[in-house]
């Protein structure tokens, strides 16, 4: 009936969105490697970046009935940065916390500002990353046990390039966890 068809559309676009950002990761992990990774820094409403980052986000978190939080900053902050790669590091970094997070799970997103630095802040109350991974996740082509097992579709590159993306507005990217569990 009509219905298959729909479906296997829907598989065919699904399919082709997921080669277009298997193909933009290596794209820019080609550019970051030739030096051609070029930040055009522009000032922007960091707080307006995050509620349409948390938006678009949402749509996937309420499929898998998880709870994405957006914590409000009282004040209008502007960054300079790179607007569309640092909604990149923030949509990677939401997507595998969505990902990663049982049913039911709670996601927060929060930021605060200091001495001129803003820190963004994601907590998730997923598996947690094994001490030994910690260095590693930001590794090109890493992917941890869990990656493997939750049969995700990607090079593992995803984290490299937010934290390429993230040292060269001269920033750091990091995680904490207490360990697995």
């Amino acid at each position: 009936g009509a219905d298959t068809g729909q479906v296997a559309l829907n598989n065919i676009l699904k399919a082709t969105d997921n080669m277009n950002m298997l193909m933009a990761d290596l794209i820019d992990i080609s550019r970051i490697e030739s030096g051609q990774f070029q930040m055009d820094k522009q000032p922007f409403n960091f707080n307006a970046l995050l509620t349409d980052v948390v938006a678009l986000q949402n749509v996937s978190a309420q499929k898998k009935g998880i709870y994405l939080q957006q914590c409000e900053y009282p004040q209008e902050v502007t960054v300079v940065a790179d607007r569309f790669r640092i909604s990149q590091v923030i949509n990677n970094l939401m997507g595998n916390a969505i990902k990663f997070s049982p049913q039911g799970g709670r996601i927060e997103a929060r930021f605060y500002v200091q001495d001129g630095w803003l820190t963004f802040k994601l907590t998730d109350n997923g598996p947690g990353v094994l001490h030994s991974e910690k260095d590693k996740i930001f590794q090109k082509f890493h992917q941890s046990d869990m990656d493997r097992t939750a049969k995700k579709q990607g090079w593992g590159l995803g984290l490299s390039i937010a934290q390429e993306i993230v040292q060269a507005h001269g920033g750091e990217i990091g995680v904490e966890s207490a360990g697995l569990g």
